[in-house]
């Protein structure tokens, strides 16, 4: 997996030779938790790195589930995204593109099992609470539409801004599943600047809407440079 990381690291790092902006994060998180389902109920690290050219963009994230190795590594995970980012009206910021997830620590991986992508598109309005709407089509082994609505605000305090986010999750039916409501989630979280680094702590609570989903809370920080 380690050696699998670099790679995709060092070959985005390589594209930046005309890019605009290219920029990293590392997140530390309690768990990991992805459209209703709990992927790591243990601690997570979670590298990422962008690269940005004019309206072209790509990035590779993962999450690498902590703890005992031996019994966690099959819980690591890799996404791959390329998106662009179309012409819009004014106040309106729309992106598309598609995703690759790598599960590469399955038991007896093979990429027709432990592959799947998905189409996107993000639609953002620079109004009141920030409304974000996005749809992703999994045109490999999830074979459905999935969306996730948002909204955001920011408060102002005589200590730092803190952002407040919701988020409701809805499938359509991918991997076979009855169309339901997935999750919802409200965050807080506040960025301190810290020279070239900004610390963003975060924490979440979000209630699983699947059959037998739970409520439970997610903490964490990320550093962003």
């Amino acid at each position: 997996m380690t050696q699998v990381l670099a790679c995709l690291m060092a070959g985005l790092a390589c594209t930046a030779t005309h890019a605009q902006d290219l920029s990293g994060s590392v997140s530390m998180a309690s768990n990991h938790k992805w459209r209703g389902y709990k992927l790591a109920a243990q601690p997570v690290l979670q590298p990422e790195l962008s690269v940005q050219a004019g309206r072209f963009g790509a990035s590779a994230w993962m999450s690498l589930a902590l703890g005992e190795r031996a019994t966690t590594v099959a819980r690591d995970e890799i996404e791959l995204t390329l998106r662009y980012d179309p012409p819009a009206p004014r106040g309106v910021r729309t992106t598309v593109g598609t995703m690759v997830y790598v599960y590469p620590d399955q038991p007896a991986f093979s990429a027709g099992e432990h592959v799947t992508a998905e189409v996107f598109a993000a639609t953002a309005l620079d109004v009141a609470l920030h409304p974000r709407l996005a749809l992703y089509y999994d045109f490999l082994l999830g074979n459905g539409l999935y969306a996730d609505a948002s909204a955001a605000h920011t408060l102002s305090t005589p200590l730092a801004a803190i952002t407040l986010k919701g988020a409701l999750g809805y499938d359509a039916g991918q991997r076979g599943v009855a169309p339901t409501f997935t999750h919802a989630r409200l965050a807080a979280s506040t960025a301190l600047a810290l020279r070239r680094v900004t610390l963003t702590p975060f924490a979440a609570h979000g209630w699983g809407l699947r059959p037998g989903g739970l409520p439970g809370w997610t903490f964490g920080v990320t550093a962003r440079y």
